[in-house]
């Protein structure tokens, strides 16, 4: 369209760093976007791919640097090694002593973590990876796991020419990750010997993720701080830039259905861990296969590590879920018979009682995320949310009994519980309560008094803030809301009363808006969806920044595609050309 020749400002999501957000309009950067989220990795977005992508974070120093940061004991490292991927792998050679010959970095961390290694047999063909409390002894002429210690799950990948990666999933506070020399299985006594040993990673989660190369400080990828994330969600061809608000997963143990925090109810407790491609793309989704010897329910359940939830508060419950020989189940707030049901070959939901809300969402293959939104009655710790593998479509508060066959199964991946009233993006935990900080965005080069702004965006919500909008002056003239009964409002805060424009609107419907603004004499005139609504009469004459929304109740909830200033009023029908769906 010709009219975007003539835009002041074009921010169409395409390009991002961390803490910026490109424009494509004007060239020169000035009218780039200044972005910020927190300082955690809890965020995350559905990429290109239609996965959903963390943040992620090597947590050693000098990962293949291992004549620094790392330690030795009765060993010796000499480098410009032929490894994987070049000359950069490392030989761990004896040097003396008879057991216990290790490299080893001292590192403090706790909760569900994998450290993961890659090796290849030199004068020895065994070597062991250890942690306080676990090691996996990793065969290294043919790439099998021997014993184990107190582990999650070990895993072993060949990456060709001998080479392997070996990896240690545990839940266990640290203070070293080590690799030994080993001289069979179980064994690491010997007084000669050597391996080779390259790329080192430490990582919190389930399983061993793409190698992130660290320096002096830790290396970090995927969904990082403050990067501003363009979501592909539902399948989209071209991305949107999603703002959410700051939410809390309550639940924290996220996808670690092994630990003590989630009981086992009646299903089989061996081989279900780290089974089934997760919508990260990952193998770290679990079974719950019901077993053959219970007539009874079978899934999991909330159980130590349960949150206390507050009388009167509205909290959402989310899990992923596919069906894997069974396809039906229940997820259930035991204390006050708060339940939905599920058909995962379907996508559809069978029944549900005490809930506001439930909702089934696909995720791509054979994944959907269910849940439902309810308000709490009373102050409990005593919260049980079962996630229950059915047979039936039973409509009653407790789960029928019934014997599995010991192999068909449901796949469940990334549990929440969170207070508000939807589901927002997933937040991952790995053993304690995570929090995922607000969007916030502004831009400060407008500029503007005759004009024309123009948006195109999904609401995600109710009581949502869109954009805030100050004056030359810096001071706040109007901001863009979608309130409790979901119209789209227009809210002045210097002069001069709009208020209530459209609704009550479909919340997840897309919408492009355009107002222009006359700053002789304040008018704004505003279009929506292709339609000219009324002119409104403000004390507004220029336009300078633009925000989102962060006072007066509302917070931003939005997927922005696109986000136009124009220096000048454009003509009605242009507008509404503009605006056409």
């Amino acid at each position: 369209m010709s009219l975007y020749n003539d835009a002041s400002l074009a921010m169409i999501p395409s390009a991002v760093k961390d803490g910026k957000l490109y424009s494509i309009r004007p060239t020169d950067g000035s009218g780039d976007f200044t972005f910020s989220r927190g300082s955690n990795l809890a965020a995350t977005r559905v990429d290109v791919n239609g996965l959903i992508e963390k943040g992620r974070e090597n947590l050693l120093l000098q990962s293949n640097q291992f004549d620094t940061t790392w330690a030795t004991t009765d060993s010796s490292v000499t480098s410009a090694q032929v490894g994987y991927d070049g000359n950069d792998a490392w030989l761990l050679d004896i040097t003396s002593g008879s057991s216990n010959q290790n490299i080893r970095q001292v590192i403090s961390q706790s909760g569900v973590q994998t450290f993961s290694v890659y090796l290849k047999a030199g004068s020895l063909s065994w070597a062991a990876l250890g942690v306080d409390g676990s090691a996996v002894y990793c065969n290294l002429s043919n790439g099998t796991i021997g014993t184990t210690i107190g582990d999650i799950d070990s895993q072993v990948e060949s990456v060709g020419n001998g080479w392997y990666r070996f990896s240690l999933t545990f839940s266990n506070s640290i203070t070293y990750v080590r690799i030994y020399l080993a001289s069979s299985d179980g064994s690491t006594t010997q007084s000669s010997g050597n391996i080779y040993i390259q790329d080192a990673q430490l990582e919190v989660g389930l399983v061993a993720t793409d190698y992130i190369e660290s320096t002096t400080t830790t290396a970090v990828s995927g969904i990082t701080e403050d990067l501003p994330r363009l979501d592909y969600s539902g399948g989209a061809s071209c991305p949107s830039l999603l703002l959410e608000p700051q939410r809390t997963n309550l639940n924290v143990f996220s996808e670690d259905f092994s630990n003590a925090n989630w009981d086992k109810l009646n299903v089989v407790t061996t081989n279900y861990i780290n089974q089934v491609v997760s919508p990260d793309g990952y193998t770290n989704a679990d079974l719950a296969i019901p077993d053959t010897t219970s007539n009874s329910y079978h899934g999991f359940q909330l159980g130590s590590g349960r949150p206390s939830l507050t009388a009167g508060t509205v909290y959402t419950y989310s899990i992923f879920a596919k069906a894997n020989g069974y396809s039906k189940i229940r997820v259930q707030n035991f204390s006050l018979e708060v339940r939905a049901q599920f058909d995962l070959s379907t996508g559809t939901l069978i029944n549900q009682s005490g809930t506001t809300s439930t909702f089934i969402t696909p995720y791509g293959n054979g994944w959907y995320r269910v849940g439902f939104t309810y308000t709490q009655a009373t102050t409990i710790s005593a919260y049980w949310n079962a996630l229950v593998v059915s047979n039936d479509d039973n409509t009653g508060n407790a789960p029928v009994a019934w014997a599995g066959n010991g192999t068909s199964s449901v796949a469940f991946w990334g549990s929440t519980i969170e207070e508000g009233s939807y589901p927002s993006s997933y937040v991952p935990t790995y053993g304690s309560a995570v929090t995922r900080s607000k969007d916030a965005m502004n831009n400060s080069s407008l500029g503007l008094t005759d004009c024309t702004f123009f948006v195109d965006f999904v609401p995600l919500s109710s009581v949502m803030g869109l954009l805030d909008f100050y004056d030359n002056s810096n001071a706040r003239i109007f901001y863009i809301a979608i309130d409790a009964v979901k119209y789209l409002t227009f809210n002045s805060v210097q002069g001069g009363t709009i208020g209530q424009i459209l609704g009550p609107l479909t919340i997840g419907d897309r919408m492009k808006l355009a107002f222009t603004l006359n700053a002789s004499n304040g008018d704004v005139t505003i279009f929506i969806n292709g339609t000219k609504y009324s002119t409104y009469s403000t004390t507004i004459s220029s336009l300078n920044k633009i925000l989102q929304v962060a006072s007066f109740g509302y917070f931003n909830n939005t997927e922005f595609n696109q986000i136009i200033s124009f220096p000048t009023i454009l003509t009605d029908s242009e507008c509404i050309a503009l605006t056409t769906l």
